[in-house]
């Protein structure tokens, strides 16, 4: 199983670090994509249907939209608003069978707040700090009639502040610890309670719990793509989280600074036989890690 890997500090604050496994599959039809905007941090799984080059490239196209917009923006709505669009436009132009879709999540992340978008079954969970698993997410049913993905469907968000407001206005607050974004890969064959387990547990650094939770899922039997993303959030109680932060066992990149580029993950195949496909197709094949402009 080929995996790729990522880890940094995030300038909205916290430590973030990702994990995807292709799995038995030909393809890694999961991508991940960071993008930062002064102190707003958004990160974006898509999940491709299907296994070949049209279900990567439709859910790189979507993440990596999805990301930067919503870092800009500040909003996860106007991320996934702006994926749908892309990935309209994209396959007006494309021969006939070459449509694809994929699903979506975005969150954006500010000192304050947790903003969330998402279309489909991929999902996201917080750990309070009381040690209670929250699903923030309602994941598609295959047995509703609606479309949910990024290209068709209705878009659910969510708001949540990390610390009340201020206000006599109605607003959700919960005081999250750690923060999980994963395609159905992991959700698929785990059940909440052993995703509750992992979070609390002992590991200490998001990039060894990312990598506990995808050795679960393929343990547990899951034959998907399985892609994770985990992000420690600070103590707000704690008035030296900040320079804990920079404390860590392993390297980490430094935060971005405003105006920062999308951060992207995937995973390309070995040993696909391509088929033959349109120059715009072949533009947007899957890569390894890379940075690219906004």
């Amino acid at each position: 199983m080929t995996s790729t890997s990522l880890r940094q500090t995030l300038s909205s604050g916290g430590r973030f670090a990702a994990h995807s496994e292709r799995g038995p599959r030909i393809w890694n039809a999961d991508h991940l994509a960071i993008a930062e905007h002064h102190l707003t941090s958004a990160i974006t799984i898509c999940d491709g249907a299907g296994d070949d080059i049209e279900a990567a490239s439709c859910a790189r196209m979507a993440a990596e939209t999805a990301a930067a917009a919503a870092a800009h923006t500040g909003m996860a709505m106007a991320g996934v608003g702006a994926a749908r669009q892309a990935v309209e436009i994209y396959y007006q132009a494309t021969p006939p069978g070459q449509d694809a879709t994929a699903t979506i999540i975005t969150a954006v992340l500010t000192n304050f707040s947790l903003n969330l978008a998402w279309a489909g079954d991929s999902q996201a969970f917080a750990l309070t700090r009381d040690g209670m698993l929250h699903p923030l997410t309602k994941p598609y049913h295959p047995l509703r009639p609606e479309p949910r993905n990024v290209a068709a469907g209705p878009i659910h968000h969510r708001h949540i502040w990390l610390e009340h407001p201020g206000g006599d206005g109605p607003a959700e607050v919960l005081e999250i610890s750690r923060l999980l974004l994963c395609s159905d890969g992991l959700t698929e064959k785990v059940t909440h309670t052993h995703i509750a387990e992992v979070l609390r547990g002992g590991a200490p650094m998001p990039a060894a719990i990312c990598t506990e939770l995808v050795d679960l899922a393929y343990t547990a039997g899951t034959h998907d793509n399985v892609t994770v993303a985990v992000i420690d959030l600070p103590d707000r109680t704690d008035p030296g989280s900040g320079a804990a932060l920079q404390v860590v066992g392993a390297p980490l990149l430094p935060p971005r600074p405003p105006g920062a580029a999308v951060l992207t993950l995937t995973d390309a195949p070995t040993g696909a036989r391509r088929r033959r496909r349109d120059r715009s197709t072949r533009r947007l094949s899957p890569r390894p890690v890379r940075v690219c402009a906004a």
